[in-house]
């Protein structure tokens, strides 16, 4: 943003705050309100996944508009379809809704395949294994969750998960509580180094002193949202 030497009066959006950090000479008037794409956005973020009724509901448009928008943001990759389910009138199946990752404009997954590439292309299994474990313990030290009461180390790993962006919740069952993982950090490379899959058992041994086994991996829920489950103990 230029300076203005006269000082005068401007409207700012929420888009133009993301672009230009800096108002010195300017005098900025009214409120500053996000932008319609950014209310879209933010709201897909928080519910993870919508479908265009729910978006029309929630953010006060058009159904019309709604998926309008939500056919734009496909059409650019900020938004994909991953899946359908049943409509609650008769008539065709709804389509799902979710953020494309990584919308930021980087190279992060270029550089991990990269690096994953170099350390593990040529390691024995038992080596992958151990490297692999001692990841782990860098993203996440054995230390993490420190109580004695395992209903307070699950809920302190399931935040310490969620902070990872592995948007996460555990369940108690007969034979052991589940964590469930609804997202992979690491999903734009999984499929190029699907040995990191075992990254998240490792995580989860670490923070909760339990034996760890994986039940499920990125299995489709009913909804249609991809999800891995492990037991524990």
């Amino acid at each position: 943003m230029d300076y203005n030497p006269k000082n005068e009066c401007v409207n700012l959006n929420y888009a133009n705050i993301r672009l230009h950090n800096s108002t010195k000479g300017y005098k900025i008037c009214g409120p500053i309100m996000p932008t319609t794409r950014q209310r879209i956005l933010e709201y897909i973020k928080s519910k993870e996944v919508t479908t265009a009724a729910d978006l029309s509901s929630a953010l006060h448009m058009t159904a019309a508009n709604a998926r309008h928008h939500l056919s734009t943001l496909k059409e650019e990759g900020v938004v994909q379809v991953i899946g359908q389910r049943p409509s609650r009138r008769r008539g065709r199946p709804v389509d799902l809704y979710h953020l494309s990752f990584p919308l930021s404009l980087h190279n992060l997954d270029g550089l991990a395949h990269a690096v994953l590439l170099e350390l593990l292309g040529e390691a024995d299994p038992q080596a992958q294994e151990e490297l692999l474990e001692r990841l782990a313990l860098k993203i996440v030290p054995r230390a993490a969750t420190a109580s004695k009461n395992l209903t307070q180390r699950l809920t302190q790993a399931v935040q310490l998960l969620n902070r990872l962006s592995y948007q996460s919740r555990w369940e108690a069952h007969a034979q052991g509580p589940r964590v469930i993982l609804h997202h992979c950090p690491y999903s734009a490379i999984i499929a190029q180094h699907p040995e990191i899959c075992r990254i998240d058992r490792f995580l989860l041994r670490n923070m909760l002193d339990l034996p760890v086994q994986q039940l499920a991996k990125l299995e489709m829920t009913p909804t249609g949202i991809p999800q891995c489950v492990f037991k524990l103990g």
